[in-house]
């Protein structure tokens, strides 16, 4: 089993099922949203652009956490999540992260700029200091192809 997380707020959307659908040559979509997987609308309207041959289950990160370490996740799953924090609920709960990849947090309110595409909050900074202490790498990646935004570690938040 490889479980592959990539953090993204928009979820499922092109970029994931283009470019990061076949560069890991996924097999299932494992979404790990609390608000989502309790919102039949918004799982409705996810599991409409999903590809028919792609496996998708949509789930609250609890689920997520004890699916992955019971070990029931397919081969080739993609971890979908809207945050680092629920990156590092997943990992508490005892699920084995080795990396994590950032590919897109929003500009919102409360959020600074880290890099071009990510503006954290910080609970979501404090998550991601979290999971880099915790040995898991941490990368930030827009694309498969993108050079790494945190290639010389995670930067502090831009004032």
């Amino acid at each position: 089993m490889a479980i592959l997380p990539l953090v993204d707020d928009r979820l499922v959307h092109g970029q994931v099922l283009l470019f990061w659908r076949r560069h890991w040559q996924i097999d299932k979509i494992l979404v790990a949203n609390d608000a989502v997987a309790m919102d039949e609308l918004r799982k409705s309207a996810l599991r409409l652009i999903i590809p028919p041959a792609l496996s998708c289950e949509i789930v609250t990160v609890a689920q997520a956490a004890t699916r992955l370490v019971a070990g029931t996740a397919e081969t080739r799953t993609l971890l979908l999540l809207a945050s680092p924090v629920d990156a590092w609920d997943i990992l508490k709960r005892g699920a084995a992260l080795k990396h994590v990849n950032v590919a897109n947090l929003s500009a919102r309110p409360g959020a600074k700029k880290l890099t071009p595409h990510l503006y954290v909050t910080q609970e979501e900074r404090w998550a991601l200091d979290r999971l880099s202490q915790s040995g898991v790498a941490v990368t930030a990646k827009q694309l498969p192809h993108s050079s790494d935004a945190f290639e010389a570690g995670v930067p502090n938040i831009a004032q």
